[in-house]
């Protein structure tokens, strides 16, 4: 069983599964993001899905939620 974090894309109003990375647009930071399960970083514990995920929604303002998926 493992976790990914949905992020909800403020400027096209879509989820998207985050890719594991951040980069930076004219000085504010962005989650670099997937649009399926496959390249997606993957966690292996909610706990830490769900750390990583609030510090990437106080980095780049972005609502994001943790999804439990099937498989590893």
């Amino acid at each position: 069983m493992s976790f990914v974090i949905l992020v909800r894309d403020l400027w096209s109003m879509s989820t998207d599964v985050y890719a594991g990375k951040t980069y930076i647009h004219q000085g504010q930071y962005f989650p670099c993001l997937v649009d399926s399960e496959n390249p997606a970083k993957k966690y292996s514990n909610r706990k830490i899905a769900e750390r990583a995920a609030s510090r990437l929604k106080d980095k780049t303002g972005q609502t994001c939620e943790v999804m439990e998926v099937e498989g590893e």
